[in-house]
């Protein structure tokens, strides 16, 4: 009624969701003269909060709630170190190197997240997978998809899931 923008994301101006679960409840028919209860399991789903590809160029800088690049609020950086890339988490972001598999929302919540940048070359052939935690406290994962230190390119695939 004030005019007053919520949600999540930046600026708080995307929409947001529930999703709500009816869980039928069991009767259970007695086999024998025991009392019998039966407890519903309700196993959450993550959702994807956001997900994509970006092609970053030397000195890029990436927002990993939006997959927006140089645009502000940003996560990671490219940048170019003594004679290696960096991929440097900024912005009260951090991140670990998962390996060649995809992890999932609690393999990445579970992880220990560090704010140290990662020599490309050294510690991330293409392939790679990263977990992350946003500047938004958002998990995620990335995983390098392309890389050419003699163009300065990297280019990622993410996906930020959104937290209940």
């Amino acid at each position: 009624a004030k005019g007053v923008l919520f949600g999540i994301g930046p600026n708080a101006a995307s929409a947001f969701w529930v999703r709500i679960e009816v869980v039928p409840s069991v009767t259970p028919t007695p086999s024998s003269t025991l009392p019998v209860s039966v407890t519903p399991t309700v196993t959450a789903t993550p959702s994807t909060y956001i997900s994509g590809s970006a092609t970053l160029n030397l000195n890029d800088l990436l927002d990993l709630d939006t997959n927006h690049i140089n645009s502000g609020g940003e996560d990671l950086a490219f940048v170019l170190g003594d004679q290696v890339h960096l991929l440097d988490p900024i912005g009260g972001a951090a991140m670990a190197i998962f390996g060649e598999s995809q992890p999932t929302l609690v393999e990445c919540q579970s992880i220990t997240l560090s704010t140290d940048p990662f020599a490309i070359e050294d510690r991330l052939p293409v392939g790679t997978y990263l977990c992350y935690r946003t500047n938004m406290a958002l998990p995620g994962w990335a995983r390098v998809s392309a890389f050419d230190a003699e163009a300065h390119s990297l280019s990622l695939e993410i996906t930020t899931w959104s937290l209940p």
